[in-house]
């Protein structure tokens, strides 16, 4: 009777988020009147190290501006390669390219500029509390609909515009966004963690995108 209630058990476990989750299923929206000029699509995958681990590599240092320091970032295309990158900061990097080429600019044509994206500040916060939890009650609670675990992630973005000049012509910086999910069997995921950095990072790109549309005719008047 043991074997079968742990056998039971184990098949249970095994079930944890069944929901299955794509970061680029609804993507940030803006409806700008005209999309920007070409521009080179930048992402300080550094700053985001707080919220999306990645495995060490040599990456490539971009010096943008005097007095900036020095940042490492990547440029981003279509093309790049993200083998090394943990699955978070992909999702981070296929978000970031979606917004910029399907609502702020175009993908053909000189280069007008550069955009740089990045984290200003935030936190993947895990919480077992639950999973403590489900150990001491053999994880039956769980059977029923209990989580097993949940994340908080939180996030402040921002992005600047530069010229072909290197000067930094406009910064938009979104409000803190926070998302909370769970794991947990029939209705949570398998890595809430995962979604909750993903989903984030699109609420702050859609505050940076209503900013644009408001000063869209500006921001266009300086890439002309």
């Amino acid at each position: 009777m043991k074997k079968i209630f742990f056998a039971f058990l184990l098949v249970a476990v095994s079930l944890v988020g069944c929901r299955s989750y794509s970061a680029l299923e609804t993507t940030p929206t803006a409806q700008l009147p005209g999309k920007l000029p070409a521009m080179e699509v930048v992402l300080d995958e550094q700053s985001f190290a707080t919220v999306a681990g990645y495995e060490d590599h040599e990456s490539t240092g971009v010096a943008i501006t005097p007095g900036w320091g020095y940042y490492s970032t990547i440029a981003l295309t279509e093309s790049s390669t993200r083998s090394y990158a943990s699955a978070d900061l992909n999702n981070i990097k296929s978000l970031y390219l979606a917004n910029m080429y399907n609502n702020l600019i175009t993908k053909i044509g000189e280069k007008r500029g550069t955009v740089v994206c990045r984290l200003v500040s935030g936190k993947d916060k895990p919480n077992y509390g639950f999973t403590v939890l489900s150990g001491f009650t053999l994880c039956i609670p769980n059977l029923f609909g209990m989580p097993f675990a949940s994340t908080t992630t939180n996030m402040v973005v921002e992005m600047d515009f530069i010229d072909a000049n290197n000067n930094v012509v406009a910064t938009y910086q979104s409000k803190e966004h926070k998302v909370k999910k769970y794991a947990a069997m029939y209705w949570g995921y398998d890595d809430p963690s995962e979604v909750t950095i993903a989903e984030t990072f699109k609420l702050c790109l859609e505050d940076i995108n209503a900013q644009i549309k408001s000063d869209y005719a500006q921001l266009s008047a300086l890439f002309q």
